[in-house]
């Protein structure tokens, strides 16, 4: 019985209230790949280890960061960057994820107009749903430059749980379900 107590104490378990306290309330279902960035939401993220607490704010576009036009303006230097937490910034404040930071970088050695927009898990969580997204819609931001962050920790195994119940003519997917 003490060291159920101890153990209690020292080391809680992450039960389910505590879990849904801390779980992203950002995504919903895609038409295209699993899931997308809910346009216009916020979530207080809390790791499951409370090593951090952030607050992620998506767009009226369904990404994070800044509001921007769908039609790139012209002078505009036009960066895509495509991944899923790391580009996202999971345990970031907004102002601190790689785009948001990549982009105050670029600006400050160039006078061309810069904007990266951060389409991570908007293009999904692996390869293949970065492939159908920027296909079907990241290409439409008409980016200058893409970017895919890949994470070997996951995105490759990742795919191992992924369908492709539509593929075209060269057997390349046109949707990805998981």
């Amino acid at each position: 019985a003490i060291s159920e107590v101890i153990i209690r104490r020292v080391f809680p378990q992450n039960t389910y209230s505590v879990a849904k306290i801390g779980a992203l309330t950002i995504f919903k279902p895609s038409d295209l790949i699993p899931f997308e960035l809910k346009a216009k939401s916020a979530s207080h993220h809390i790791a499951p280890t409370h090593e951090f607490a952030t607050d992620i704010t998506i767009n009226s576009l369904g990404y994070r960061g800044p509001e921007f036009s769908l039609e790139k303006p012209p002078g505009t230097i036009r960066i895509l960057m495509l991944g899923d937490s790391t580009t996202l910034g999971v345990g970031s404040e907004d102002e601190h994820t790689i785009p948001f930071l990549l982009e105050g970088l670029l600006k400050n050695q160039t006078d061309k107009k810069i904007e990266v927009i951060n389409a991570g898990f908007a293009s999904g969580l692996s390869p293949d749903t970065y492939y159908v997204y920027l296909k079907e819609k990241g290409f439409k931001l008409n980016p200058d430059i893409v970017f895919v962050n890949i994470f070997l920790g996951n995105d490759i195994t990742d795919l191992y749980e992924n369908d492709w119940p539509e593929v075209d003519d060269k057997n390349l997917p046109i949707r990805v379900a998981s």
